[in-house]
């Protein structure tokens, strides 16, 4: 078990700043960006730290509000007499047709995100009765306290407390070479771990953010590479 004040000092020994003042003042911040990122980049490998499910009420309407903490959805699934029966996300190419299908139970999902409405998820087509269960991530959990348990996956922890660490050496203007080829051989961990994992199969989420999760991971800690 891993806190944030673990995470935090162990941080501050990496970037060599044991004795910074700014530290003390920006850790609670910074902590929690670092373990924000992370957290999206693992579940973006199919690596998620946490997963829950959720049941809207059928009432026969397409649309349904979503749980505040929703953050990408892993499977939408409906039962259908004693089996489950997996919904497909919606695509752009047969989203027109979609809208159009006629029946009692929905066959396709597209999860929605507006300034308006927040998260919803509407179903193809309209289901007017029925169990459906959308599986997903929720967002990442927030550190208040110095106790919080930091949930890890894996190389995680060490990944969290290397991101911490740099940006502590930007804020401070300090290079650290010995950090950032850990951070790299870290970041290459994590890539080896989501090919074994990518084998098994496990739930992964369905989201089109993927990509720019990891591309603005790398973009921003490793940007020579990424060009």
């Amino acid at each position: 078990m891993t806190t944030r004040l673990e995470i935090v000092t162990r941080a501050r020994q990496k970037a060599h700043l044991e004795n910074s003042t700014f530290v003390d003042t920006a850790a609670p911040l910074f902590v929690q960006e670092a373990y924000i990122e992370v957290y999206h980049l693992f579940a973006s490998k199919g690596m998620h730290m946490l997963e829950t499910d959720t049941s809207p009420t059928i009432t026969g309407a397409s649309t349904y509000t979503l749980p505040t903490d929703f953050y990408a959805v892993l499977n939408v699934m409906r039962l259908q007499g004693s089996d489950y029966y997996r919904l497909q996300p919606v695509q752009p190419d047969i989203e027109l047709a979609a809208r159009s299908l006629t029946g009692v139970e929905a066959n396709f999902y597209k999860i929605r995100r507006t300034a308006t409405n927040g998260r919803t998820i509407q179903f193809y087509p309209n289901p007017t009765s029925g169990t459906y269960t959308i599986h997903y991530v929720p967002e990442c959990p927030v550190l208040s306290s110095d106790a919080s348990v930091v949930i890890t996956v894996g190389p995680s922890d060490a990944l969290i407390a290397c991101v911490l660490a740099k940006k502590f050496c930007v804020r401070e203007q300090e290079h650290n070479n010995e950090l950032d080829d850990e951070l790299k051989q870290l970041y290459f961990e994590v890539n080896r771990l989501a090919e074994q994992v990518e084998m098994t199969s496990p739930a992964r989420i369905q989201d089109t953010r993927n990509k720019r999760t990891v591309d603005e991971f790398v973009f921003r800690y490793f940007p020579e590479e990424y060009w």
